[in-house]
């Protein structure tokens, strides 16, 4: 039996003020890092897992352990770097597809560009947004493992493209989610941007934590719903 049946996946939180945050609202103590917590929002229904590193390793080795111990539905939130100059700090995309620019994904799918989010919970995940009268943009992200390599030759590429924005997780959970049939969806904050090609950063900043938090609300409306 699982833990949990679906779980709230937190990546990338930008500071600990944010997890605590959130922990504070659930009524529940901070846990050791790596480990899930039931939410009493939900009556122990919905499971919070977070601070299990950063990148697509890291996610997708959590997202299979969920899997493995029969976990049907995740949904993923975090923080994305914006590479539109109209999508500023504190806006919030809901992840269609991902452009496969990490390694973790071709262990899973054949070779391709894109990784596409399961349908039904995105669409489940972006109708709680509307709900909770959440403003968000849906589109394609771009997922890198290497941050520290993004070229400003890329970031123009992906710019006139019309890609949203630059993360390190989407591309490798949608496909792990498509081989283990999860129903799964990401959104994301904008934290930081790229689209003035230098890099800009509001990691910690009000308006990302308030981001956050919304997200995460409107995720555990979706889960604590069915889906």
């Amino acid at each position: 039996m699982p833990l949990f049946s679906c779980y709230v996946f937190v990546h990338i939180i930008p500071s600990a003020e944010t997890r605590l945050t959130v922990l504070r609202t659930e009524g529940v103590e901070p846990s050791r890092r790596g480990l899930p917590v039931a939410l009493p929002s939900t009556g122990g229904r919905v499971g919070l897992l977070g601070r299990f590193g950063i990148g697509a390793p890291a996610a997708t080795a959590a997202l299979e352990e969920l899997a493995a111990l029969g976990t049907s539905a995740v949904i993923s939130v975090g923080t994305a770097g914006s590479l539109q100059r109209d999508l500023k700090p504190g806006d919030l995309v809901l992840c269609e597809a991902a452009i496969r620019d990490e390694g973790v994904s071709h262990h899973y799918l054949p070779p391709g560009r894109l990784a596409t989010a399961p349908a039904e919970m995105t669409a489940a995940l972006g109708a709680a947004m509307r709900q909770a009268g959440l403003e968000y943009r849906t589109g394609t992200s771009w997922t890198i493992d290497t941050p520290y390599r993004e070229t400003i030759d890329e970031v123009r590429h992906y710019q006139a493209e019309g890609v949203l924005c630059v993360e390190m997780e989407a591309a490798a959970l949608f496909a792990v989610a498509g081989l283990r049939g999860l129903r799964l969806a990401s959104a994301f904050v904008i934290s930081d941007s790229l689209a003035d090609l230098v890099w800009n950063s509001r990691f910690g900043s009000p308006e990302v934590t308030s981001g956050l938090i919304e997200l995460y609300q409107a995720a555990v409306a979706t889960l604590a719903e069915g889906g």
